[in-house]
């Protein structure tokens, strides 16, 4: 059963609702690895980084920079679909609210407000 498979089609199961984006981010891994990513959807509670992700498996720890959006953010590794990470933010409270409020934003355009947001 693939994850968009479900017992029940058409119910989602996430506790949070996502967004589509592509936003470029970067993961920090626990050993000080820096590797270039996209975000490719987020929600107040995670994202679906698109990046070659050799050797990072569901428990690693890092954390997550989002280029004029957030970062970095603690996060843990859920899973991995082939060129993908799935992941948890573990963000204290006051970067939580931050994200909240910057995901309530969304409407906005990455590459025409980019400067905004810096």
């Amino acid at each position: 059963m693939s994850r968009s498979d479900s017992a029940w089609p058409g119910v989602e199961r996430r506790a949070h609702r996502r967004r589509r984006v592509r936003l470029p981010a970067t993961f920090l891994g626990a050993d000080g690895s820096r590797l270039a990513a996209e975000v490719v959807d987020i929600s107040i509670g995670g994202m679906r980084l698109a990046m070659r992700a050799d050797g990072i498996g569901p428990g690693a720890r890092g954390a997550v920079a989002v280029e004029g959006l957030c970062g970095p953010l603690p996060c843990v590794v859920l899973g991995r679909d082939d060129d993908a990470l799935r992941l948890r933010f573990e963000a204290v409270d006051a970067l939580r609210e931050e994200l909240v409020e910057r995901l309530a934003d969304l409407s906005w355009d990455p590459q025409r407000d980019r400067a905004r947001l810096s």
